[in-house]
């Protein structure tokens, strides 16, 4: 059992190369959190009926986190290659049509489409300080914005007990 997690996460870590696959990781984070929600309900209503699992929503929580973990060591790389290739597609397209536009612009007037020049700088504006870091500072911000985005998602999960605890922390902030 141990080896077939270790040999399915090197696979997906074998995916690294990919050009697109932090953008893909992300997006299948997020499909794997909402296909663990509806696994987790699916579970309280196959559970509803069920004598022993009057107190099982304590453990849907537990329920949802496992959810993700087993969906991400079983499907997980086909379903990041699966959103790689979409991302392909579209920079794919994308790439087809700026080049449709530029050599139609090109033909019509002899010199080259005023869009390009306004693409290239506000895109630099917006991504430059992004290319001036260091290829490890690149990494780190990567890795932290997806840790942040599994953690804010994960962090959905207890919002209602967040609210609870905060007003019987400060009644007196419903009054304002």
């Amino acid at each position: 059992m141990y080896q077939f997690f270790k040999y399915q996460l090197q696979e997906i870590i074998a995916l690294k190369s990919e050009k697109h696959f932090y953008f893909a990781l992300l997006l299948s984070l997020k499909f794997f959190m909402m296909s663990a929600t509806i696994a987790t309900y699916l579970y309280i209503q196959a559970m509803v009926d069920v004598s022993w699992a009057r107190d099982m929503y304590e453990s849907t929580t537990y329920v949802w986190i496992v959810s993700i973990v087993l969906l991400f060591i079983l499907v997980g790389k086909q379903v990041i290659q699966i959103h790689i290739k979409i991302f392909d597609w579209i920079d794919q397209q994308g790439q087809k049509l700026i080049n449709w536009y530029s050599l139609h612009y090109y033909k019509k007037h002899k010199k080259d489409a005023p869009i390009l020049d306004n693409l290239s700088k506000y895109s630099m504006k917006l991504f430059g300080w992004y290319y001036k870091l260091s290829p490890k500072r690149r990494k780190l911000l990567l890795f932290t914005i997806i840790f942040c985005y599994g953690t804010y998602f994960i962090g959905m999960q207890f919002v209602d007990d967040l609210a609870l605890a905060i007003d019987a922390a400060f009644p007196g902030l419903d009054d304002v």
